[in-house]
């Protein structure tokens, strides 16, 4: 494979998968700062979804993580890797939407709905088996699950997931300073 075109944020977990996953298979990707909130029109031009991130392959445009995924590891995968990686995507749409909640006025958020994503995000965490049983660093879902980890690290420092799962904060604790993870840092280390 070339060199691809991946539009979205470095600061988006849903981009990072992408990005580790092309550096663990060696695939040169070039990021094209786009923003979904913005409705940019790069963005809309290949994605009527509106979502970053989105993949530019030769013959067309690959809307969204999962794809992308499918498109730079294509062989078939463990049932377990798709478990992880499903419980992954779920944690990174509650931490983003507990973003985007952060980013309201404080008369606009809406206290129940951040209690009910946060509950989510610790009882995927706690779902979780460990040690995660997947094919070893770089599955898809292993890959996935240490971007939406890191990404509530990033963007909810004071709601610590670790304390009631010592074994998935070791596992994170190794996985962080792997090259493809350190390379796609969210700003600030994470």
């Amino acid at each position: 494979m070339s060199s691809l075109v991946l539009l979205g944020s470095e600061t988006s977990p849903f981009v990072r998968v992408v990005r580790v996953l092309a550096l663990e298979r060696g695939v040169s990707l070039t990021l094209e700062a786009v923003s979904p909130l913005d409705d940019d029109p790069r963005l809309l031009a290949h994605s009527p979804v509106g979502r970053i991130p989105v993949l530019l392959v030769e013959g067309g445009a690959l809307p969204d993580t999962r794809s992308a995924c499918r498109h730079l590891a294509p062989e078939p995968r463990q049932p377990a890797d798709l478990f992880v990686e499903g419980c992954a995507h779920g944690i990174m749409e509650a931490a983003v939407a507990l973003r985007l909640m952060s980013l309201r006025p404080a008369g606009e958020q809406h206290a129940p709905t951040i209690a009910r994503l946060e509950a989510r995000i610790h009882r995927i965490v706690s779902a979780l088996p460990v040690p995660v049983p997947v094919p070893a660093w770089p599955a898809v879902g292993t890959i996935a699950l240490a971007c939406g980890l890191a990404y509530v690290d990033f963007r909810q420092p004071t709601r610590d997931w670790r304390p009631g799962s010592p074994a998935l904060a070791a596992w994170m604790a190794s996985v962080l300073p792997m090259p493809s993870m350190a390379q796609t840092a969210f700003p600030g280390g994470r």
